[in-house]
């Protein structure tokens, strides 16, 4: 039994949606987002939607460099140290398409307690232009679970 009468239900529910501006292809790194878990949670998914086509170059250079996004746990202080979720940006996505991140591995990674700062952010892996990738316009969901 839960410590509300919500976690009694079986399930995913869906988290706020966080929407994130577009960022040049040798834009800086950025938070763009963030909320505050309203209770204790487990991430059960994370997907990124855009507005217009996300086109990253060739797969030799992608991997040589691209765009990360992660969701963070920062904990009370929103100090973002826990990665729970990422994506990394080496795939070309269609205007309204939509793309999954990866659940961190280790299960205490995707939990929250409640008053946890959640931040999404975006950062360089490799070369400052990221491939000429653009981070389009869109929004990132979140699925939990209360515990």
């Amino acid at each position: 039994m839960g410590k509300s009468l919500l976690a009694d239900i079986p399930g995913p529910m869906d988290g706020p949606i966080t929407p994130n501006l577009s960022v040049a292809s040798n834009g800086a790194n950025a938070v763009y987002g963030d909320w505050v878990a309203p209770f204790n949670l487990q991430i059960l998914s994370v997907w990124r939607t855009v507005d217009a086509a996300e086109a990253t170059h060739g797969t030799a250079s992608t991997s040589a460099s691209y765009r990360q996004h992660r969701v963070l746990n920062g904990g009370p202080s929103g100090t973002a140290t826990t990665v729970m979720a990422s994506l990394n940006q080496t795939a070309s996505v269609a205007a309204r398409g939509s793309v999954a991140y990866t659940l961190a591995t280790a299960l205490s990674a995707q939990t929250a307690k409640a008053g946890d700062i959640i931040v999404f952010d975006q950062l360089t892996v490799g070369a400052a232009d990221n491939d000429g990738t653009v981070v389009q316009s869109g929004r990132n969901h979140v699925a939990y679970e209360m515990l």
